[in-house]
């Protein structure tokens, strides 16, 4: 009586019902790892990009911070020369056209034996180009030097040299 009532059909439906939810647990972990492997790689892939734009930033903040250094290091050394304080003694003496005169001949003479500069210039605390000596015309001051002037204005409040580094073959 009891094999009457388990109907082959149903027996059927049963095992696929069965195959089924035991197919659909087997490849829940499978899922899981899955979902687990993609999302510890797209980490690993967003760290390594961060670290290295952030080490790609350091040493270009490194790069610009060294140019720098250099350039108030140059005008360190011009600023104490002895040379530099006899002539700023001499122009005391002399009138403002005298002055002039002067400053641009020795800024002429130190761009002929320093070849680092396309142009020098001796500006005063507000900014204005006192003496100004090139290689080649040019024009304003541009909105990036114009910048550097102020933030030196900031720091100094004294009259600066400004020499823009010379430019390389392929114009950079």
């Amino acid at each position: 009586s009891m094999a009457k009532s388990i109907n082959p059909k149903t027996y059927g439906d049963l095992t696929r019902r069965v195959l089924a939810w035991m197919l659909l647990l087997s490849i829940m972990p499978l899922l899981i790892m899955a979902a687990q492997g993609y999302h510890c790689g797209k980490q690993a892939i967003i760290e390594k990009t961060n670290d290295h734009l952030l080490s790609l930033v350091n040493s270009r903040s490194a790069l610009v911070s060294t140019w720098f250094d250099q350039r108030f290091s140059e005008l360190d050394v011009v600023a104490s020369s002895p040379s530099v304080a006899r002539c700023c003694a001499h122009f005391l003496d002399l009138s403002e056209e005298e002055i002039d005169h002067e400053v641009t001949a020795m800024l002429r003479s130190v761009l002929n034996r320093v070849n680092a500069y396309d142009e020098i210039a001796v500006l005063n605390t507000d900014g204005k180009v006192i003496a100004d000596v090139a290689r080649a015309e040019r024009g304003e001051l541009t909105a990036s030097e114009s910048e550097i002037v102020q933030q030196l204005r900031d720091h100094e409040g004294k009259d600066f040299v400004l020499a823009a580094p010379q430019k390389e073959m392929n114009g950079k």
